[in-house]
């Protein structure tokens, strides 16, 4: 996810959630997706959206992603 973030504005991200929040209400109006699916995946790009925007704000250089990318490497997680 960092990696995404940080090239965010070279993948134009924010032109590819735009476009894939449209294409969800497209399927939905051609009756190819349910409501709760496309609200369910709305919610998800709306979340990645808020953290981009978040994180871009930061203004973060190249160095600090590659500490915040070891740091979670490096952290302790509980497995399933």
């Amino acid at each position: 996810m960092l990696g995404l973030i940080q090239r965010a504005e070279t993948l134009r991200l924010d032109a590819v959630l735009t476009s894939i929040s449209q294409h969800l209400l497209a399927q939905q109006q051609k009756g190819k997706l349910t409501a709760d699916r496309v609200g369910n995946v709305m919610i998800e790009v709306s979340k990645l959206q808020n953290l981009s925007s978040a994180i871009t704000k930061l203004a973060f250089s190249d160095a600090d992603y590659a500490y915040l990318k070891a740091a979670h490497i490096f952290t302790k997680r509980s497995c399933f």
